[in-house]
């Protein structure tokens, strides 16, 4: 269904990568730090772009 959708429209499909990690992190005003961070932005480098249908 989304394939056809993209088709419709003409358009590039929506890439995402996500990294998920159960970790502490802190969190200030402005800025989100911590070791849970760090390895989900590792592993978000890692993960292949895919198109969910």
């Amino acid at each position: 269904m989304a394939s056809e959708a993209v088709a419709a429209s003409g358009t590039d499909p929506l890439k995402i990568r996500i990294g998920i990690n159960y970790a502490e992190v802190m969190i200030t005003e402005d800025d989100v730090f911590g070791d849970g961070v760090n390895v989900a932005a590792r592993l978000e480098q890692h993960a292949l772009p895919d198109i969910l249908e």
